[in-house]
């Protein structure tokens, strides 16, 4: 299932699954629950999550400074599965971001290190 979202500065496309399968990607991340890729980037990123249970999800884009930038997902009860979510970034400028994701009580915070070729 995809759903085109829109948010503040960003327009992406959010894809949910309810299959937990193995799927490979080049990643910094050591976190399984939460990863962001590519990473630098200069068009977009795809942030992936996986849902154990239903939660309040939220995803928010900071800048360097810990201004909020935009709220990607703002607090949506979202059932158990795998997520996608294509966020494009080519209006944001170059430099470091933090993207923070929050389910239920947990939170998990991630840089994004957004560059131009």
């Amino acid at each position: 299932r995809r759903v085109l979202f829109r948010s503040s500065n960003f327009a992406g496309v959010l894809s949910a699954s309810n299959s937990l399968d193995n799927e490979s990607h080049t990643s910094n991340s050591f976190n399984s629950e939460f990863d962001i890729f590519p990473n630098p980037t200069s068009e977009f990123s795809t942030i992936k999550f996986t849902l154990d249970e239903s939660a309040s999800t939220s995803i928010r884009l900071f800048d360097n400074m810990g201004r909020l930038i935009s709220k990607v997902l703002n607090d949506c009860e979202m059932p158990p599965g795998k997520y996608t979510i294509d966020m494009h970034v080519e209006s944001l400028q170059e430099g470091i971001y933090l993207c923070r994701f929050t389910k239920g009580q947990k939170s998990f915070t991630q840089k994004i290190v957004v560059k131009r070729k």
